[in-house]
């Protein structure tokens, strides 16, 4: 069995849920189609937030230039769309007596770049690469982010962050103002691209990476992304207590077609996103 997992305080609620969609006592006509579920793939920013910033003395990451490029590895477990690529970042050559030296600065972009099977960096390909925000500030170390919509098979990746020409920066470690502060620890993907050599390690770096998913029934991807519903669950959670109460394959199938029928009718999916959702359900081996 392989449906997204909930936690037990939620168990009541949800199986109320479905019985108010079964039943019909939702008034259907007055429900807003819900938004894609946004999953946390990776967040090391550990006691910051995206709104937080730090002062550039007092602090210290990895180093980031034309001749190193460094970041994440993160893995996936079924088809994701990455929507959001952010970590604390900054980039100026050098701040010699309070006075930053950056000529030419340009922001950081981030390359997507998959494993090799040595669990590195590929040297030789680039996914796909995108230009981060920038606060233009070298005295402040700010969350530098990029909203995409990039679809990623199943598999191990790095996001690596590379100056744009000559530039040099850091990806955030530890600060001290305006307060002490440690990133989380992440295994960090190193690559020198003028040698196409490339590591990985358990280092410190605060970076954050955000997606969506498919609903995924028992391992069928239904192609239907996990929305929110009312109430703030998800149709991955409605699947998971259809599959929690049967006591047979019927029983869970019947209960999949109450509830996209249910979602039909509010306009959260399609007809043809409750005939997919149908298909994998009839097809797994739940329960």
């Amino acid at each position: 069995m392989n449906v997204n997992s909930f936690n037990q305080a939620q168990a009541k609620k949800l199986r109320q849920f479905i019985a108010m969609l079964v039943g019909g006592l939702l008034i259907f006509a007055s429900v807003v189609p819900g938004n894609t579920a946004t999953i946390s793939i990776l967040d090391s920013l550990s006691t910051a937030t995206p709104s937080t910033e730090f002062s550039v003395f007092g602090s210290s990451g990895t180093g980031i230039s034309f001749a190193q490029f460094v970041g994440p590895k993160f893995t996936l477990t079924q088809p994701t769309t990455i929507t959001e690529i952010g970590a604390f970042v900054n980039n100026c050559v050098s701040i010699i007596g309070g006075v930053p030296f950056c000529p030419n600065t340009l922001p950081l972009t981030v390359q997507i770049r998959p494993a090799t099977t040595l669990g590195v960096p590929d040297a030789s390909v680039v996914l796909a690469s995108f230009v981060l925000s920038h606060d233009n500030d070298p005295l402040t170390v700010s969350y530098e982010s990029v909203a995409i919509n990039l679809l990623l098979q199943p598999g191990s990746y790095f996001a690596l962050f590379a100056p744009q020409g000559a530039d040099q920066g850091s990806l955030l470690r530890q600060a001290t103002s305006p307060f002490e502060y440690l990133a989380g620890s992440i295994e960090m993907g190193v690559l020198f691209p003028l040698t196409s050599n490339a590591s990985v390690s358990t280092q410190f770096g605060a970076v954050r990476i955000l997606g969506e998913t498919n609903v995924l029934i028992d391992g069928c991807d239904s192609g239907v992304p996990n929305t929110e519903v009312p109430g703030g669950l998800t149709i991955s959670d409605l699947v998971a207590d259809c599959a929690e109460g049967a006591t047979n394959h019927g029983q869970f199938v019947s209960c999949i077609a109450h509830v996209t029928n249910a979602l039909k009718k509010t306009g959260i999916i399609t007809g043809q996103q409750k005939s997919a959702l149908q298909t994998c359900a009839a097809q797994a081996d739940i329960p």
